[in-house]
């Protein structure tokens, strides 16, 4: 699992945080 949690400032990470709570969930992407 990828550390994006570095770069809290950046946009990307806002799309990681829908994956992660995607893959948290259980739900495959």
């Amino acid at each position: 699992m990828k550390l994006t949690i570095i770069y809290p400032n950046v946009p990307f990470w806002r799309a990681e945080m829908s994956r992660l709570a995607l893959f948290i969930g259980g739900i495959e992407f």
